[in-house]
């Protein structure tokens, strides 16, 4: 006689434990997943407020550029607090137009003596609480760091050569080499005649296409002549060398009470002291003509 087995007790707990298997794996899986995602997309919007916090220093250093003495964003208006002026919110608005988000600025003017500029920048996505903040501290470069620096039109002639920076607010005529930047503040000029003119407007940095030795105007490179470019503020000087008098006087008993005197600045000391009306001089590296 035969007998028929009834496997069915068997198989069901197998196929439960599977299931069951299968689920968690799943789960965690799913688990993994959706993590990750979570990260990336935190990732990527925390990238995208600190690239926008950043658009924001630069932006105020493109301002600070065009005017060295606005800390209120060309608003006029703003109360000084820990950060500096502030806030002042802009819209980021990426090459598409398409709003991506916005930073927020606080400008911290600079100190008596000091032309540091503290900027600080907060950016925000767009639907997003996250937030990153970029400060930086941005200084007017320093005259030290000119060869030849000048509020008037320079021309170098070919027996001579420029070793260092040189900057004019009005133009440079360089007809002989030069070892490092060359910039004007203009794009274009009418240089004089005692300053290699011929009555035409020139480039902010040019050269004269007689001169072929030692350096032909033609051919020579050009890749480090800069214009226009931001002017130089040559009143820091006045201000700083009036400055440096009124300390010089009051340092002196003979002399301190000419330091609170409102004619302080055009006043000289007396015969017999150290003059202190001879300008102050740079570092012997640099030239400024005033």
């Amino acid at each position: 006689m035969s007998r028929k087995l009834n496997q069915t007790g068997f198989l069901m707990p197998a196929l439960i434990g599977a299931i069951i298997v299968f689920g968690l794996l799943a789960a965690a899986t799913l688990t993994v997943v959706y993590g990750n995602i979570f990260v990336v997309k935190n990732n990527r919007q925390s990238q995208t407020a600190f690239n926008i916090a950043e658009a924001g220093i630069n932006y105020y250093l493109w301002h600070l550029n065009h005017n060295v003495a606005d800390f209120k964003d060309g608003t006029g208006t703003g109360t000084l607090g820990t950060y500096g002026y502030g806030p002042y919110t802009h819209d980021y608005i990426n090459s598409n137009a398409q709003k991506d988000g916005s930073f927020t600025l606080y400008i911290l003017p600079p100190s008596n003596g000091s032309t540091i500029v503290t900027v600080r920048s907060i950016g925000k996505p767009v639907n997003s609480t996250l937030t990153r903040t970029v400060e930086a501290q941005i200084g007017a470069t320093s005259f030290a760091s000119y060869a030849v620096l000048s509020d008037t039109a320079l021309w170098f002639g070919n027996t001579e050569t420029a070793n260092g920076p040189v900057h004019s607010n009005q133009g440079v005529r360089m007809d002989g080499a030069n070892s490092d930047h060359v910039s004007a503040a203009n794009t274009t000029y009418v240089p004089s005649g005692q300053l290699g003119g011929d009555g035409a407007s020139h480039p902010g940095v040019w050269c004269g296409l007689t001169i072929t030795t030692p350096v032909n105007c033609a051919t020579r490179s050009k890749a480090a002549w800069d214009y226009p470019v931001a002017s130089i503020d040559f009143n820091r000087v006045s201000g700083s060398l009036c400055s440096m008098k009124k300390t010089a006087f009051a340092d002196d008993p003979s002399t301190a009470a000419l330091a609170t005197q409102s004619t302080a600045c055009s006043r000289c000391q007396p015969l017999g002291r150290p003059p202190t009306c001879r300008a102050a001089a740079l570092p012997t590296a640099s030239r400024a003509v005033i």
